[in-house]
């Protein structure tokens, strides 16, 4: 009743409600450009409270590498850039780059200073007092000798400012960090990428080949591809849906009417974005794709809805009221069923995953709004009216090609009840047996396609200049405990065993500094005199490395990105590590780990484990919705089925796409356990409503197939087409969200139309309301 006098409401007051929500949307459109962009590492990996602290408070005692731009020079052939031209063209990159207003200052192998601290830290700068290796140009050859000879004795500049076959080297830049919002520091390297380029071009050299890396460009030209996949993306899932819908409808203003009504869904969802501050990121980017693909799918029974009244002879006005009054409900269960999939995420321990839940969530709810209240609004101004809908019929009848044939598939299929739901289960459990299997694993790398600027500067990183993955191991201890030989030793030979390790690229810490400069802390005098020879001559270097009290120091593990398996298994042998050399001695040392490559592994280990569980919840209330509003635990029996095959039969066909278990690919089942329900509150509400119509269970089971199976059909294909939009991406999660969601959606068709209607057969007056039975 209520939802009877909800349609007609619309239609007495429609020019106040239409005036109302076109107010909602010009608000939400002029909320747009307060959106901003984050698509920092530290975005991602923020997977608690306790860990994101630590990771900030470790940056504030030792720096970190946010701002750090690298310019990277590459000889393909292999080539030594340790030659005149070569070092020619890196001194005159790095005077280049430090003249731009953003940059705090340059580092390279040119600047290193003679016969001092001999750091290759790629994230360091600093202002050294000593005569740099290159002083002055054109560089003779006897510079290239002196900075040969500087590369051969020193243990941090090879395979870190330069390869260790010569072939590469880069340029570290600066970016003050007021200028490394990537939307200001675009055109800046835009106009450096340019500059070099010049540089390189007019160099002597040939072959060589000019890279940007660093998180400053990953952040920049994330945010560049992700712009302009957005205006590619949204535009070309509506273009397709108008296609399809007009092909269903055979008229250009049934067509249009959904896509208006839902579009401004996807406005509203997209400018509360920008009431709550919350900006755009590598996750929720695919939000109105995802609102406007699920909002379609819905509004499609809407259409339907109306149009079969319209057939059977009622008035526009009519149609419009039955068809609120008919789906109303059933709107409101699909919609509500597919938010708490979403919400389910709130649960997890990444906050990017728990913004992400809520933010669908909320906007799946404002589609709900725009298909109950602006569509029946919008159509009753234009009463658009399909080919299909010519001339009234009989009530029950069902005159489309398509609803035909799932008629006369629905009479085999409840024949031969027991043969169905046997070849069902077998199917599922097979899948469940191969899903198993699958990997849980990621890479950081794993968001870009290979051939991609910044996968192939972050691959030539990871090859010759040291990695780009950092895992901390922060020390703790009493007041200058690190001025001690003792524990500099206990330092190294930690170092030691992590650099036996299979898997890592190489260990730094304040040792190789005093090692480098000629004093290694091989005697409580050498310690002091390593120590007091950095803090003069490179004071901001030691501070990277130790605190001023000497209490607090860290070892830099680099590793490359061989995923998070490995990974956790390599924080595991350190851990025992520093078990064996901290864990007793003299002076008490605390050891904690941190960085990107820790806080990847773990919290991706921690996500997993947590879905299950969010899932699981969602399961739960889901069906106990569905047990109270029905009023009848059969109901939630019989959903129980055909929304699990979907799931297991996912996991299942994962290994045929080579794909593992990720941050990313686990979204899919949170997707998937919201949409898989609609299909079967449809049937059941047609059912129940057909069982009450005709009297008989059978002849009820085939006229709901007819009728609202031909709707699901119709509307999951839809999604299907909005989401195979996904694959276009240049990102390659949002690619396999697309592909594994396609795949979820087929499953849960063909679930829905195979085991829902024998599942009737058996129990299906056990699903109709008690004063039906």
């Amino acid at each position: 009743m209520f939802y009877r006098w909800l349609g007609a409401a619309l239609l007495k007051r429609r020019w106040p409600i239409l005036g109302l929500l076109l107010l909602m949307t010009i608000g939400s459109g002029l909320m747009l450009p307060s959106i901003g962009f984050d698509f920092r590492p530290q975005a991602m990996l923020e997977f608690s409270d306790e860990e994101e602290q630590f990771a900030s408070d470790f940056e504030s005692r030792f720096g970190s590498n946010d701002n750090m731009l690298l310019v990277i020079l590459d000889s393909p052939s292999g080539d030594s850039l340790l030659t005149p031209e070569g070092l020619t063209t890196i001194e005159l990159l790095t005077k280049h780059l430090a003249t731009y207003e953003d940059v705090e200052g340059t580092y390279s192998l040119t600047a290193v200073p003679r016969r001092e601290v001999g750091t290759g830290l790629k994230s360091l700068f600093t202002h050294a007092a000593p005569k740099p290796l290159i002083d002055g140009l054109p560089v003779t050859e006897a510079d290239a000798r002196r900075v040969g000879n500087a590369v051969e004795d020193s243990g941090l500049l090879s395979g870190s400012l330069i390869a260790r076959d010569g072939s590469a080297a880069m340029v570290v830049v600066s970016i003050f960090p007021k200028s490394v919002d990537p939307i200001r520091l675009a055109p800046v390297i835009e106009q450096m990428e340019t500059g070099c380029q010049e540089i390189v071009s007019d160099s002597s050299l040939r072959g060589v080949e000019l890279h940007l890396g660093g998180l400053p460009f990953v952040r920049t030209e994330t945010v560049r591809q992700m712009k302009t996949e957005q205006l590619l993306l949204w535009p070309a899932v509506g273009a397709i849906y108008f296609i399809l819908l007009l092909g269903i409808f055979r008229r250009v203003t049934s067509a249009l009417l959904p896509l208006i009504a839902v579009g401004a869904a996807t406005l509203w969802s997209v400018g509360w974005m920008g009431v709550v501050g919350q900006p755009i990121n590598m996750i929720n980017n695919t939000l109105p794709t995802l609102i406007l693909v699920v909002g379609v799918c819905n509004a499609i029974h809407v259409m339907l809805r109306i149009e079969d009244h319209r057939k059977r002879g009622a008035s526009p006005s009519e149609a419009i009221v039955a068809g609120v009054s008919d789906i109303g409900l059933p709107s409101f269960l699909t919609t509500t069923t597919t938010a708490i999939g979403f919400a389910s995420l709130v649960v997890a321990h990444s906050k990017i995953l728990q913004t992400f839940g809520w933010l669908v969530a909320f906007g799946i709810m404002l589609t709900y709004v725009a298909i109950i209240v602006l569509l029946p609004i919008l159509v009753s101004f234009w009463q658009p009216r399909s080919v299909l809908a010519k001339a009234s019929e009989p009530e029950g009848t069902r005159s489309t090609w398509l609803s035909l044939k799932v008629e006369r598939a629905t009479r085999v299929l409840i024949r031969n009840p027991f043969t169905v739901l046997f070849l069902t289960i077998g199917a599922a459990g097979v899948a469940l047996w191969v899903g198993l299997g699958v990997p849980v694993d990621a890479r950081v790398m794993d968001a870009f396609q290979e051939g991609d600027k910044v996968y192939e500067s972050n691959r030539l990183i990871e090859d010759k200049l040291g990695g780009i993955l950092p895992l901390e191991v922060d020390l703790k201890a009493e007041a200058g405990a690190f001025s001690k030989a003792e524990n500099l030793e206990r330092v190294r030979a930690f170092q030691d065993d992590i650099e036996g390790l299979d898997g890592v690229l190489s260990t730094l810490s304040v040792v190789d500094l005093m090692n480098e400069a000629g004093f290694p802390p091989d005697s409580e005098a050498q310690a002091a005199a390593g120590l007091s020879l950095l803090r003069g001559v490179q004071g901001e270097v030691l501070e990277r490395f130790v605190s001023t009290d000497l209490s607090n120091t860290h070892v830099t593990v680099r590793l490359p990105d061989n995923g998070n398996r490995k990974t956790l298994k390599i924080i595991a042998a350190i851990d025992k590590f520093a078990q064996k050399h901290f864990g007793s001695g003299s002076t008490p040392i605390a050891h904690r780990m941190t960085g990107v490559a820790y806080l990847s592994a773990i919290g991706l280990d921690t996500f997993v484990r947590d879905l299950l569980y969010s899932l699981l919840t969602a399961s739960i209330v889901i069906f106990v919705i569905l047990i109270l509003v029905f009023r009848s635990w059969v109901v939630g029996l019989i959903a129980l089925l055909p929304n699990f095959v979907p799931l297991v039969g996912t996991l299942g066909v994962m290994p045929l796409f080579g794909y593992e278990l990720n941050t990313t690919t686990v979204v899919v089942f949170t997707i998937a356990i919201g949409l898989a329900v609609d299909n079967s509150i449809h049937l059941i509400s047609r059912f129940r409503a057909e069982a009450a119509r005709v009297g008989d269970i059978e002849e009820a089971i085939v006229r709901t197939l007819g009728a609202t199976g031909r709707a699901i059909v119709l509307s999951n294909l839809l999604l299907i087409g909005g989401f195979s939009v996904l694959m276009s991406s240049s990102f390659e999660p949002v690619r396999r969200v697309g592909i594994l969601t396609m795949t979820t959606i087929g499953m849960a068709l063909v679930s829905a139309l195979l085991i829902i209607p024998v599942e009737l057969k058996l129990l299906g007056r056990g699903a109709l309301s008690k004063d039906k039975r």
